[in-house]
């Protein structure tokens, strides 16, 4: 008989990187979202890879809307 005992919870890496004050994405558990607050973001793992592209796929966008805005505004890079 296995003697592994199964428990819920966060994730200490989840906790760790956020000490580091990095933004988080993570699975939508109760736990986890407890623990980011607005400091992350969350995709639904019941869904699973294709919740979490459709999240990464809105982040990139954002970020490159919001480039596209700056460099736009500047005159040069360096």
């Amino acid at each position: 008989m296995n003697n592994c005992i199964i428990t819920g919870g966060t994730h200490p890496a989840l906790v760790e990187a956020m000490a580091f004050g990095n933004c988080v994405i993570t699975h939508n558990t109760p736990e986890n979202l407890e623990t980011i607050g607005d400091a992350g973001f969350s995709y639904d793992g019941k869904v699973g890879a294709d919740s979490l592209q459709q999240l990464l796929e809105k982040l990139l966008l954002s970020l490159y809307t919001k480039t596209t805005k700056i460099t736009k505004n500047t005159k040069s890079f360096f």
